[in-house]
């Protein structure tokens, strides 16, 4: 989340700029607290737009199946209480280098 925020800085001040404010003190605070938020807001909506999910963000939990990316392509696995990827095939974890993953989707929703 820290990330978003430091976008959503970095983005007010640049809008500051282009609307020609020379440094924040010449806008409003509310301005400028308005495009944060609104900032956040849309990349809060577009995080739920990917169901991906990279492994630097969270690993799913132990034995559960999941959908994952990495450098096999697609493969369904899921990770051992030992915390490895286990794809019921005979393949080095450090070879399959997976890089997101996600629920498998239930089609009756």
């Amino acid at each position: 989340m820290k990330q978003i925020e430091k976008a959503a800085e970095k983005y007010a001040l640049e809008c500051q700029k282009e609307e020609g404010y020379p440094s924040p003190m010449y806008d409003s605070c509310d301005a400028k607290d308005m495009r944060e938020c609104a900032f956040k807001s849309g990349a809060e909506w577009q995080a739920k737009q990917s169901p991906w999910i990279s492994i630097k963000d969270g690993l799913p939990e132990v034995n559960t199946i999941v959908l994952t990316k990495g450098a096999y392509g697609y493969l369904i696995c899921f990770l051992s209480t030992l915390g490895e990827w286990e794809t019921g095939a005979n393949v080095n974890e450090g070879r399959l280098a997976i890089t997101h993953w996600m629920p498998i989707p239930k089609f009756n929703e």
